[in-house]
């Protein structure tokens, strides 16, 4: 009985998941963003924009592999990504900016000016939702 107990909780925690909330701030200055970011495209973090928009709740999902010593870096480099994605998206579709940009995990949105949400399950993975605005 006690094997079994053991090897559910074995099982468990390789399962495990964990959200954090990190720093858009520090994650903009990082020296990784100045491979992503670019710097003709701005980008608004939070909801409450309400001008014109071109394109209503695109999505970016971006993973990185790595362990739980790395998850700032490695949340970063997602996070990064995901609104290069963006900007990118934005250059298609012939917009000035990315607005309303918010966090979003199983479905449950997260909405901040200051801060952006990771998952780690056996990656660390940051999901943004936003729009494309003139």
């Amino acid at each position: 009985m006690r094997k079994i107990f053991c090897l559910a909780v074995l099982a468990f925690s390789l399962n495990a998941e964990e959200i954090f909330n990190l720093s858009i701030k520090d994650a903009l200055e990082s020296e990784a963003a100045k491979k992503y970011i670019l710097p003709n495209v701005k980008v608004e973090f939070g909801s409450g924009y309400d001008g014109e928009r071109i394109v209503v709740g695109a999505t970016a999902s971006r993973k990185q592999k790595g362990d739980m010593s790395e998850k700032v870096q490695k949340c970063q480099t997602a996070f990064l990504d995901a609104v290069n994605a963006f900007q990118r998206r934005n250059q298609r579709e012939g917009g000035t900016k990315a607005v309303n940009i918010v966090s979003f995990l199983y479905g449950k949105e997260f909405s901040s000016k200051t801060e952006f949400q990771c998952l780690y399950t056996n990656k660390f993975t940051v999901r943004l939702r936003g729009d494309i605005a003139k």
